[in-house]
């Protein structure tokens, strides 16, 4: 019985697995051929390069035939494990169509309060009435980030001021 998806639960839940099954005659085969392969040693076909070379050509396609039934099985087994994979990518897709849209919301927001960071950065600066350098030549962007609180900002721009001073 498939189970609700509970509001704002976005993950893939597995219901029922079941382990394939292929059966086949591989193993017979398999015995077959390393019986027969005697048969096709090269000091078989001493001077009958013809009888080689029709030898040859059934071998070629022995191994053909397996191979086009071999891809043909998996294509079949695979199948719905390529349902899946392809409902999963366009799931992420469209969550990461949504994602972005928001992103440009969040990063609009972050600008902004970056903006008035700065703003204060400026306006701190401009009280310190140091006019030696621009702040444009010590501005740190990392002043910018959320982390970084105003007082230690202010710290650092007062450290900056004193050092220059200092090297007067």
């Amino acid at each position: 019985m498939a189970r609700e998806i509970e509001k704002g639960e976005l993950s893939l839940i597995v219901l029922d697995k079941t382990a394939g099954s292929l059966v086949t005659n591989i193993e017979k085969l398999e015995a077959f051929v390393l019986e027969r392969l005697e048969e096709y040693k090269p000091e078989n076909y001493q001077g009958d390069a013809d009888a080689a070379k029709k030898d040859r050509a059934e071998l070629n396609s022995a191994k053909k035939q397996i191979a086009d039934e071999r891809i043909r099985i998996m294509k079949e087994l695979m199948k719905p494990f390529d349902e899946f994979n392809d409902r999963c990518k366009g799931l992420e897709k469209n969550i990461d169509g949504a994602s972005k849209a928001l992103d440009e919301i969040v990063k609009i927001r972050e600008n902004a309060e970056k903006e008035v960071k700065r703003a204060i950065i400026e306006e701190y600066w401009r009280v310190k009435e140091f006019d030696l350098v621009s702040l444009d030549r010590v501005f740190d962007q990392k002043w910018l980030n959320k982390t970084e609180k105003i007082a230690d900002v202010k710290k650092a721009i007062d450290c900056i001021i004193e050092k220059i001073i200092a090297d007067i």
